[in-house]
């Protein structure tokens, strides 16, 4: 059952938009040490409601995504950032993925465990390859 669902995961890691890239990111980051932070997700939840390619996504539809890419960070974190260029093809939105990175990492006030440090660096080189 667990081989079955982790396949299940792998095929939908080259699959999604915008929004299902940047949850994917705040997540791998967010799990990198292992504990759950609130005010990061309430940071980030802020972030994304101001954002023009994010703020129209009704909760129902954000918390989906969340649930979605949630399993695919679980089931293979590498993979599932080394496939974000499928859901950010154009260099536009590679740019846009990283400045909003930025202001989340700026938002959040505080140094970055070193777990997560290493996630955002290989996020950041992924993205500018």
């Amino acid at each position: 059952l667990r081989r079955h669902d982790a396949e299940r995961w792998r095929k939908h890691m080259t699959t999604g938009d915008f929004s299902d890239a940047m949850v994917r990111i705040f997540l791998a980051i967010g799990f990198a040490d292992q504990v759950v932070r609130r005010k990061g997700y309430a940071v980030i939840g802020r972030l994304f409601a101001a954002h023009p390619r994010m703020n129209d996504l009704a909760p129902e539809d954000l918390a989906q995504i969340v649930r979605e890419q949630s399993r695919i960070v679980q089931t293979d974190a590498d993979r599932a950032i080394d496939t974000l260029p499928h859901l950010l093809n154009g260099a536009a939105d590679r740019r846009d993925a990283l400045a909003l990175l930025d202001q989340a990492v700026a938002a959040i006030a505080r140094d970055l465990e070193p777990q997560e440090r290493a996630v955002l660096e290989r996020v950041q080189t992924v993205l500018q390859a």
